[in-house]
């Protein structure tokens, strides 16, 4: 799974979103708690203007980050969510 994390990463950095969705959803099969994981996956949701699975993912990240150390902004998360959820 973290081939495909990093794959991802690769893609996303490139803005190949529909790669980039690819490789992180698969390494997600790997590991479904994964908060970072979650987390890019609703990034490429949310660049590929799939702002319901984008939100449902952001949602998911949250819960599945808490009493975990990970690489994104909660609070970042939490703006986004909302900015999502008025579109």
């Amino acid at each position: 799974q973290h081939l495909n994390f990093a794959l991802g990463n690769v893609y996303a950095r490139q803005e190949k979103w529909k790669f980039a969705q690819q490789s992180f959803f698969k390494a997600w099969q790997q590991d479904v708690e994964n908060a970072d994981y979650i987390f890019n996956l609703a990034v490429t949701m949310d660049q590929l203007g799939k702002q319901e699975q984008a939100i449902d993912f952001y949602k998911d990240s949250l819960s599945k980050s808490k009493d975990k150390q990970v690489s994104f902004s909660r609070q970042a998360v939490v703006k986004r969510i909302a900015e999502l959820s008025e579109l």
